[in-house]
């Protein structure tokens, strides 16, 4: 009868989907933490098509698996704290994927680790030798996960600056012999420092006395 019915609606078509973008912000490569800290992951993640917060987005351990997504806000910064990640050398991935699957990644090489335990047992705070003496120094060095041989050690005293780094042997045992120690009231601090940067030290009181 010539009736009709007309009913419109509007389209986008756009070109072909493009991928997202991410970038890790921080930590920065080769960073160290102690283990059981609280971790800030930071990173961006945008996309041509869609907002930000309509991103699907990952944080991946290549020790401990997936961690969690964090929060992203429409700018596209991205925010995530994490603190069990195992003693190791991590590869962190940060990804993320649009609607249509199309992904982008990003990673940094982290460490996590425990700082090395040193105790002195000789000489002790406040003890008094003659100048030319012999000194003995005696104590220990453990870390998880280095051998203590190859942990780095610093003797400094604030009148003769740095006077050793002699290291512990492979059991941890600590011992080092000197007869150059200066007259005058010394602070002696032994420093212990790990592959990841990780430290300990001791500080004692030492007076070497004139005759």
């Amino acid at each position: 009868s010539g009736k009709s019915t007309e009913k419109s609606i509007s389209i986008d078509v756009q070109g072909p989907n493009t991928d997202p973008s991410c970038s890790i912000v921080s930590p920065n490569m080769g960073d160290s933490f102690v283990l059981g800290e609280a971790i800030i992951f930071q990173a961006t993640a945008a996309d041509a098509e869609v907002s930000s917060d309509d991103l699907e987005i990952v944080w991946i351990s290549d020790k401990d698996g997936e961690l969690g997504t964090g929060l992203v806000n429409s700018s596209g910064e991205v925010t995530f704290s994490y603190a069990d990640l195992s003693a190791n050398t991590h590869t962190i991935q940060f990804k993320a994927q649009d609607e249509l699957e199309s992904t982008c990644s990003d990673s940094i090489v982290i460490s996590v680790g425990t700082p090395p335990l040193l105790s002195l047992t000789s000489p002790t705070d406040g003890d008094v030798v003659s100048q030319g003496d012999l000194v003995q120094f005696v104590g220990m060095v453990q870390d998880d996960e280095d051998l203590p041989s190859s942990i780095a050690l610093s003797w400094v005293s604030d009148i003769d600056g740095e006077f050793s780094t002699q290291s512990a042997n492979s059991n941890g045992d600590l011992e080092l012999n000197t007869t150059s120690l200066s007259l005058g009231l010394h602070s002696i601090t032994i420093t212990a420092i790990d592959s990841n940067g990780f430290s300990d030290s001791e500080l004692i009181s030492l007076r070497v006395n004139a005759l």
